[in-house]
């Protein structure tokens, strides 16, 4: 998977970037696919900002092209979709075989509370990936200059 991402500073420890807006895929582009794009647009946040490793070619306001490895990818899906429906499962197994399989209440409850426990599961993960290089993006390409050098130092420092 690809993004665009403009340089917005560089600093000791790689540059700071910041995605340029669009789709998680083509298909969010084209407005078909998973639906990704429109929770995107009707949850917006504020814009993601990485650090990459820097390189010298690199200045304050170049567009470059971020790259993430697909076993990466794949493996923050198989975390983020199924940890909370594994936790759903577990949940309502749990309560089914404590409290018999008749009671719909105590399964629903308990559902919804393996749900919430797969959630938080999947945030603690989540939170502490973040230092772990294989889920840094990667530089791909630089794609020139735009020309808006206005952040920081002269020689686009921090």
């Amino acid at each position: 998977m690809t993004r665009q991402a403009r340089v917005v500073a560089i600093g000791p420890r790689g540059a700071h970037v910041t995605l340029i807006e669009g789709g998680g895929c083509n298909d969010c582009d084209a407005g078909s696919s998973c639906g990704v794009g429109l929770l995107g647009r009707v949850f917006r946040r504020s814009p993601s900002r990485f650090l990459i490793s820097s390189h010298p070619e690199l200045r304050v306001g170049d567009d470059v092209t971020l790259g993430l490895h697909p076993a990466a990818l794949l493996l923050a899906s198989l975390l983020g979709f199924g940890g909370p429906l594994l936790g759903m499962l577990l949940g309502g197994g749990l309560a089914a075989w404590l409290f018999s399989a008749n009671a719909d209440i105590p399964v629903l409850l308990g559902g919804g509370a393996g749900l919430v426990t797969g959630l938080f599961f999947v945030r603690r993960q989540l939170a502490r990936s973040t230092n772990d290089p294989r889920f840094r993006p990667v530089l791909i390409g630089v794609n020139g200059n735009t020309g808006q050098d206005s952040v920081v130092g002269k020689d686009g420092r921090i």
